[in-house]
């Protein structure tokens, strides 16, 4: 089993504070809405920026390790770093001590911040639903009672992100301050789509990283490929010179949606 942190993944990838992008036209900051321009520069809907970002990442780390579960942290930023984030001084407060702080699960169902979580649920919900990447499972940080843990679970279900789809009863629950020997609740379930896919074998390249050669090999299929859906990296190689990677090679399985007639 292994584990991440969302947040790992967050700043080197979206850079910018999800608030920041679903309310780009209202934004005060005229600094911080051209970085936004600049990095979004080919979206017209900004949200969606974040939730591809978001999405890329924890699908390279779930298609991995495929089948093994791999367990991702929520995010759970502290105050002061949301507010690092471009555009993100607007919508945070100054804490005293961030550390015990607007933070972890009590984010998640906080008006405050409401959009942003639903903007990740959507993101890791791509991953398991339409990249069919089923071995990646969620854990909710920071969840300081009971009430907490059923609050968040409450809003997973707003954009449709059913416990069936995170099995994050005993993760959750186990994280809770104690419960008094109460159960966790019963998980509710909901189909996943219906798809048949087709699968072909890509080998990407890069003198730089893993990630840029599995999206090297992703974007040239998408050039001829339509309703590329899933990956799964099977292979990963490369080329020593001097004591450092030079060259890698990595090998993926590609799977997209074969359409009705």
């Amino acid at each position: 089993m292994q584990q991440t942190n969302i947040k790992d993944l967050r700043r080197p990838r979206t850079k910018v504070h999800p608030l920041a992008l679903l309310e780009f036209d209202k934004l005060a900051d005229q600094a911080a809405k051209a970085e936004i321009e600049k990095l979004t520069s080919t979206y017209t809907d900004k949200p969606q920026f974040f939730v591809d970002r978001l999405a890329q990442g924890v699908a390279m780390l779930a298609a991995a390790f495929y089948p093994q579960d791999v367990i991702l942290r929520l995010s759970d930023f502290k105050s002061n770093e949301y507010a690092n984030l471009i555009g993100g001084k607007a919508y945070e407060p100054v804490e005293e001590n961030p550390m015990i702080g607007f933070r972890g699960a009590s984010r998640y169902y906080h008006p405050r911040y409401q959009a942003g979580f639903a903007l990740e649920c959507q993101a890791v919900r791509r991953v398991r639903e339409d990249m069919g990447l089923t071995n990646l499972k969620v854990m909710i940080p920071f969840c300081r009672t009971i009430d907490e843990g059923l609050r968040v679970q409450a809003e997973m279900e707003k954009p449709l992100i059913r416990q069936h789809f995170w099995d994050i009863t005993s993760d959750a629950w186990s994280r809770c301050t104690p419960h008094r020997g109460r159960p966790p609740p019963a998980p509710r379930f909901v189909a996943m789509k219906d798809h048949v896919y087709k699968i072909i074998e890509l080998t990407g390249t890069s003198t730089t990283t893993i990630e840029d050669a599995v999206n090297k090999a992703l974007k040239r299929a998408h050039k001829t490929i339509k309703g590329l859906s899933w990956f799964q990296v099977t292979e990963t190689r490369g080329n020593i010179d001097k004591g450092q990677v030079q060259h890698w090679q990595v090998t993926l399985k590609v799977g997209f949606v074969i359409q009705d007639s």
